[in-house]
């Protein structure tokens, strides 16, 4: 026997159906792609009416009205008093289990949601005898029907009346099944990026050789996993609508449907980015050592020697961009002068030519120089320097090198010492930007340079006092 519907009149005169149809022969409707008996018709507006034992109606509620759900003084969810319900032209009365009746052919018996007897009973609107309910049976029935309208109800037992509620709260219930998928994803993520930093070692040296900081490489694996986590999430996501809808179309969820919008469908996608990312800051940290072949992630100062700073930085540079580079720092210092806002104020910059045989690498050789004087931020300490930007050869490789010196003009040793990091940080990170310049930009601050090479004046082996 197929299951049997109860359809609004509503829908009963948009199907074309009547009353006489009934009485004639067996009308069969589909629903979800599944065949059920018309039992009968029911008046919508007489059922939208019905209230139930409390004086309340009893339809199901509008879920797509529900914006959130309260909670009642024990902290579970329950749905909102003014939610709205459905009328009773959309909803179909179905009875998915019916039993023939002997000598009734278009009669079946429904299945009784609400009383509860010990004995037999023939209900009167409904040909045929109904199986008595034990307390097991009860019990089930009003589990179900308290979790379907999910709100208090009235329901008898044993001439005896009963108010009670199911509702549905959020617990930690599950959490085990979900951390041990994301665990193993952790690790294989883990052991992903492991591999990853042990292939690329060579990339990572070669960051360190053109002076990117083991700080900068160790965000960019971290960016990377990242990337990989959101389009993980975004993909996941995906996967699970598609066979989810999948199963929907096959009818293997029972009539249930699978909600993606839910707050647990986000705090599972967030979970996935977090574990991606946490399992990703030992390999980037390996990468950053790596950068740093000295063990130590950060840039050291090296030793003050009579209030004066020398050091080499990790740039090397080609003839042409030797020259070139002359006019990029002298821009990036008149950036910082009359009117900037960065942080240091540089005097106008000058260009020098500089026969110094200790940093030519060789005995009457020529060294550039972009020369200035910077006062460092906070003012009120009155830090100012003398900043030497040199361009010599290096005595080991022959090859060109980015020197610089610093020299204390005014301010306490302690302070000038105190601020040099900051002036560092953003002077590394110019040099790094050089590397971005177009080779029509290089071209133009070469022209430049060779201008200020011409009217630079020529000093011989001095020092700066």
């Amino acid at each position: 026997p197929q299951p049997a519907v109860i359809l609004p009149d509503t829908v009963a005169r948009a199907l074309d159906i009547s009353d006489a149809d009934l009485a004639l022969t067996n009308v069969v409707v589909q629903i979800r792609g599944e065949n059920y008996q018309v039992l009968g018709i029911i008046d919508a507006l007489g059922l939208s009416e019905a209230v139930g034992m409390d004086g309340r109606g009893f339809l199901p509620y509008d879920l797509n009205a529900v914006q959130a759900l309260g909670s009642d003084p024990s902290g579970a969810a329950i749905l909102p008093d003014d939610v709205a319900r459905l009328s009773g032209g959309q909803v179909i009365l179905v009875d998915r289990q019916p039993s023939p009746v002997s000598g009734y052919e278009n009669v079946v018996s429904l299945s009784c949601r609400v009383l509860f007897p010990k004995e037999p009973y023939t209900m009167p609107l409904i040909a045929g005898t109904l199986d008595p309910v034990d307390f097991s049976g009860q019990r089930k029935l009003v589990l179900d029907y308290l979790e379907r309208v999910g709100e208090p109800a009235y329901y008898g037992v044993d001439g005896v009346s009963y108010y009670g509620s199911r509702v549905r709260a959020k617990t930690f219930e599950g959490v085990l099944q979900i951390l041990i998928p994301i665990v193993i994803a952790a690790l294989t993520v883990f052991s992903t990026m492991r591999g990853s930093v042990y292939e690329r070692r060579g990339e990572i040296y070669v960051y360190n050789a053109v002076g990117i900081a083991p700080n900068h490489v160790f965000f960019m694996f971290m960016a990377e996993a990242a990337v990989y986590a959101v389009v993980g999430a975004m993909v996941g996501y995906l996967l699970s609508q598609g066979v989810g809808s999948a199963l929907v179309a096959l009818d293997l969820t029972r009539g249930m449907n699978m909600n993606y919008s839910s707050i647990e469908t986000i705090y599972a996608s967030l979970a996935i980015v977090g574990s991606v990312l946490l399992s990703t800051i030992i390999p980037a940290r390996s990468a950053a050592r790596l950068a740093a072949p000295s063990e130590v992630r950060t840039w050291q100062l090296p030793e003050i020697v009579n209030d004066e700073l020398l050091f080499d930085l990790p740039f090397t540079f080609t003839p042409y961009d030797r020259v070139a580079i002359l006019s990029y720092m002298s821009r990036w210092f008149d950036a910082h002068g009359e009117g900037g806002s960065g942080q240091f104020f540089a005097a106008p910059p000058e260009v020098i030519l500089r026969a110094d045989a200790a940093e030519a690498g060789a005995a009457g050789a020529v060294v550039p120089v972009v020369a200035t004087t910077v006062w460092l931020k906070p003012y009120d300490l009155g830090v100012s320097q003398r900043v030497e930007i040199l361009l010599p050869t290096d005595a080991e490789t022959a090859e060109f090198i980015a020197r610089v010196r610093l020299v204390r003009l005014s301010g306490t040793t302690s302070a000038w010492e105190r601020t040099l990091k900051p002036f560092m940080g953003v002077l590394r990170k110019q040099f790094l930007n050089w590397r971005a310049a177009s080779p029509a930009e290089r071209s133009e601050m070469y022209g430049e340079s060779k201008a200020m090479i011409q009217d630079a004046p020529m000093e011989g082996d001095a020092h700066v006092g």
